[in-house]
């Protein structure tokens, strides 16, 4: 467990350190939304919906809990600082790579014809997983970019605000700049939306890009934004940043589970958030599948992702602000209990007023209802869960 540093805390907390802590955030979401809007883009225009169960179960957990080892490790040898600044640049490094060379050349880094015939031939029942493989630029992409969220805004962000704000600022700090930087979805949504556009498209070819390597290029300016305000924030308001590394402790298999088996508050919390990461995924999948039958390209399921961003922009924001409200006077019981159906009708509402930007072509109600499925279920994410 990570302990916050005394003398950090001692640091008086400004306006300035909310402004720049509300940025971190912002910046790192950003990214997060928009490496998922291009990552799940990608999926389904090359790879196909299918596909989505083979990397989640054969490369994607193995990947995540070989990062998680290799990433405390490094942590015992090195600074924060530093095992942060080499995430940030091996993220920098695969984006130009990925988006200059292994994108572009995606055809000819597949697999030779003569082997994927063979294996086609050999295993029909396997064929999305060859698929897998012989898009692995792809493939690769999607797990990395999968693994932002993991290795930057909790290992990274709130190891570092946990270190510099103490119990007792947090309570009036951590409100402050999560509202802000949570706003960073209505933000994402009109930047994708603008990159999709036709309008621009003719400026982007002219460029030689396409809408993937201009996502792609947006990304690697933002990660240099992050860790530019990573090191400032260090550099201004932790003077032991240089000399800091996290203690880690060993924990047991068999720990977590006595301490589930008897603590029964703890061990409905975790069977909640089990539950609800399997509606998350359920909902997901029926969203992939639907968008896939009627969108086709990069760009164009990068552009309805993002009119979707809007919705899910406008339905969280609206209850980040009342929320509060809400819990004061109902309580947490009442609220968890109506707010499904509520944001379900707020959720099909918006549907409704954006629904004149859609082509008449493109109005299929089971679409819209998986739209509406997904914006409550990452609404209730991004607020009260």
């Amino acid at each position: 467990m990570q302990q916050p540093s005394i003398s950090n805390n001692s640091i008086p907390k400004d306006n300035r350190f909310v402004l720049l802590m509300s940025s971190f955030m912002f910046v790192i979401l950003f990214l997060a939304n928009v490496l998922r809007v291009l990552k799940e883009s990608l999926l389904i225009a090359h790879m196909g919906v299918e596909s989505l169960s083979y990397i989640k179960l054969l490369l994607q957990l193995p990947l995540s809990l070989l990062i998680i080892y290799v990433l405390a490790t490094l942590k015992k040898k090195y600074t924060q600082q530093r095992v942060f600044n080499l995430v940030l640049w091996f993220y920098i490094a695969f984006m130009v790579v990925f988006t200059h060379l292994l994108y572009p050349y995606m055809e000819a880094l597949a697999l030779p014809l003569p082997l994927k015939a063979y294996l086609l031939q050999a295993a029909p029942a396997l064929t999305k997983f060859i698929t897998v493989m012989d898009r692995w630029p792809i493939t690769l992409f999607y797990l990395l970019a999968d693994l932002w969220p993991l290795l930057i805004y909790v290992h990274c962000f709130w190891a570092l605000s946990n270190r510099l704000v103490s119990t007792k600022e947090a309570s009036k700090i951590y409100p402050l700049y999560n509202v802000l930087g949570q706003s960073n979805i209505l933000f994402t949504g009109l930047v994708l939306y603008y990159l999709s556009s036709c309008s621009i498209k003719h400026y982007i070819s002219m460029l030689g890009l396409d809408f993937v390597q201009c996502v792609g290029n947006t990304a690697i300016l933002v990660i240099f934004m992050v860790l530019l305000l990573h090191n400032h924030i260090l550099s201004k308001y932790d003077a032991s940043a240089d000399t800091y590394t996290a203690s880690a402790q060993k924990l047991s298999l068999m720990q977590p589970v006595k301490l589930l088996w008897d603590n029964r508050h703890i061990a409905n919390i975790f069977f909640c958030t089990l539950l609800y990461y399997t509606v998350i995924c359920t909902v997901e999948t029926l969203w992939f599948y639907t968008l896939a039958m009627h969108y086709t390209t990069p760009d164009l399921v990068g552009g309805y992702q993002a009119q979707t961003l809007l919705m899910l922009g406008t339905s969280t924001l609206l209850f980040a602000l009342i929320g509060r409200y809400l819990l004061q006077k109902w309580g947490w019981y009442v609220v968890l209990q109506t707010l499904p159906y509520t944001m379900l009708i707020i959720a099909l509402g918006l549907i409704g007023s954006y629904t004149a930007t859609f082509s008449p072509q493109a109005a299929w109600a089971t679409l819209y209802l998986s739209t509406g499925m997904y914006v409550l279920a990452k609404s209730m994410k991004y607020t009260f869960f």
